[in-house]
């Protein structure tokens, strides 16, 4: 789909602030992973494409968050490890 069609069709419902910071490595299997932090959640996205913002951590809660990536993130047990350089 082109996105001058995509436009036409598609209108966001939602936006979140998500902060992605460095690697770190699972606790247990090594695997490669990133920190990453839920900062913000739209109140509303106008017409215009502008967006109000709820107060700083509004509407963040991990239930949300699950909903929000469709339950494709787990949290950890442990705190993840540093990657070595």
């Amino acid at each position: 789909m082109l996105p001058d069609k995509a436009d036409q069709l598609f209108v966001p419902l939602e936006a979140w602030m998500i902060k992605v910071e460095e690697d770190a490595l699972h606790p247990k299997t090594g695997e490669r992973l990133q920190r990453i932090y839920f900062l913000n959640r739209s109140h509303e996205i106008r017409p215009d494409g502008s967006i109000t913002w709820r107060q700083a951590g509004g509407g963040i809660d991990p239930d949300e968050i699950m909903r929000f990536v469709r339950r494709r993130m787990q949290s950890l047990d442990e705190w993840p490890l540093p990657v070595k350089a």
